[in-house]
């Protein structure tokens, strides 16, 4: 019979739990700094750690940042990280306005410019 994992104690497990929200806290301090070169370096450095939940706080405190350049390098960064992106696109509005959308096949844009027809010609 294969012997049965120890869990750790209650303690343990609460000292190990502290430690890592201590760390953590000090990370946020590093993306909450006042040195934006520094937090920028901050969340480079936490979102290459192999660390999945330490990268997905990286990226949740850069996109509660003030900071929009920190707040886009972030999602610049996730958006590559991503395996897959979707996103929905709402036709209803442009129906209403008298465009009809494209067809799956077709290759016409959605919205021509002014004084000019979407379709070739």
């Amino acid at each position: 019979m294969p012997p049965i994992l120890a869990l750790p104690s209650a303690d343990g497990l609460k000292a190990s739990i502290e430690t890592r929200a201590t760390e953590m806290d000090k990370y946020r301090a590093l993306l909450e700094s006042d040195n934006q070169a520094l937090r920028l370096a901050a969340l480079d450095a936490l979102r290459a750690v192999d660390d999945l939940a330490l990268r997905q706080f990286a990226y949740r405190t850069a996109f509660a940042s003030d900071d929009q350049t920190l707040c886009a390098v972030a999602l610049k960064r996730r958006i590559g990280d991503m395996m897959t992106l979707n996103s929905t696109v709402e036709l209803l509005p442009l129906i209403l306005s008298g465009h009809s959308p494209p067809t799956p096949w077709s290759r016409e844009p959605l919205l021509a410019p002014e004084g000019r027809s979407a379709g070739p010609g």
